[in-house]
């Protein structure tokens, strides 16, 4: 959770749009672009979930907020105290700037988060990776923006995962954007609520609208897919974050189906001899869970091998406290050496975590 002075100092031209707060009398809220969108409530309550439900309010301050979710120091030490040994930070805040309209206001907003995550995580580089935010209305500037936040530390970026309608991800314009991304090994992210179209998210903050989440990745990964973006990228690695993943096995199947059974029509893409769609998935894919025991039983039909675990600390749906007993279920059944993957190898590939120390597990205070 994004401090309220992070934005402070924006270009008087941008003011009016950048996120802050209003200490009201009932709470504190973020109002972005004019609009009040949310309290603290979405970092103050890992761990509410386990006792009783009706402690999940919705009006905070700030000063109710967790330490770790703006202290890197204490972040760490609530990671240890959950078993575990290091975070890929994403934006909680920073994911609503996909939704202001003025391209340039996103580009120098997304900035100052990427400098104030670079210095945040350089408190402990080997531990905290971090994911800055990309604007990709103009590829060109997005591929220079990538360029700038790896040179600062960062370790993959995200893009909102549904751009604007009249610019899919299969467009050419995208392709600098992709060849910076494969050149630099900078893993790209889809990750839920980063929509950059204002009726997606009318949609989302539903209470229906949450469980088809992933209707949007599954368009944009088959828009890269069947626009021949893995085919041109091969290095190029996209992963589906907080959308969970059972729906996978299905989704490669429809793709690989589409591709062999439907009656092909122009300008329809065709592989080389022999490729399917699911092949890309295989290798070019990641994608992440938090809790899903269906998709762990399905893992096998996913195509991909490259699924990775988070606990999402310290939002409400947070298995923190709980980490270790929750994986243990999870993953139950499932042989050392790919839960290994899962819940280290996989992720440490894809962003460069070194191998942890042993480090003793201590009790938390919630």
């Amino acid at each position: 959770m994004e401090p309220p002075d992070l934005w402070r100092g924006v270009p008087r031209r941008f003011a009016d749009i950048a996120p802050r707060v209003e200490f009201g009398a009932d709470a504190d809220w973020w109002i972005i672009d004019g609009q009040r969108m949310f309290s603290f409530s979405v970092a103050t309550k890992a761990g509410v979930r386990f006792e009783d439900q009706r402690g999940l309010l919705v009006d905070y301050r700030f000063d109710q907020v967790r330490r770790g979710s703006h202290d890197p120091l204490a972040h760490l030490r609530d990671n240890e105290a959950d078993g575990v040994w290091g975070s890929v930070v994403y934006p909680s805040v920073g994911t609503m700037l996909y939704n202001v309209a003025d391209s340039a206001a996103v580009d120098a907003l997304a900035a100052m988060y990427n400098d104030w995550l670079a210095e945040w995580c350089a408190s402990s580089p080997q531990r905290l990776k971090g994911v800055g935010i990309l604007n990709v209305d103009d590829p060109i500037s997005a591929a220079r923006e990538l360029q700038r936040i790896r040179d600062r530390g960062l370790a993959g970026a995200l893009i909102p995962v549904s751009p604007r309608d009249d610019e899919p991800y299969d467009h050419p314009r995208y392709e600098l954007l992709w060849s910076a991304a494969e050149a630099l090994e900078m893993p790209l992210s889809l990750h839920i609520a980063t929509n950059r179209t204002p009726e997606a998210w009318r949609i989302l903050w539903t209470q229906w609208g949450f469980q088809g989440a992933d209707r949007f990745v599954r368009d944009s990964l088959s828009q890269m897919i069947f626009g021949g973006v893995f085919e041109r990228h091969p290095g190029l690695l996209v992963g589906s974050v907080e959308h969970e993943m059972a729906w996978l096995p299905h989704f490669v199947e429809r793709i690989d189906y589409s591709y062999t059974q439907r009656t092909p029509r122009a300008p329809w893409h065709e592989f080389d001899d022999g490729v399917v769609p699911s092949q890309f998935v295989a290798r070019n894919v990641f994608v992440s869970f938090i809790e899903d025991r269906p998709g762990v039983l399905a893992r096998r039909e996913m195509a991909t091998a490259m699924i990775t675990w988070g606990s999402d600390y310290p939002h409400t749906e947070s298995t923190f406290p709980r980490s270790r007993d929750i994986v243990d279920g999870l993953l139950d059944g499932v042989d050392q050496r790919e839960r290994l993957a899962i819940t280290f190898d996989n992720t440490a590939r894809l962003y460069g975590f070194d191998q942890p120390p042993p480090f003793r597990q201590s009790n938390v205070e919630l």
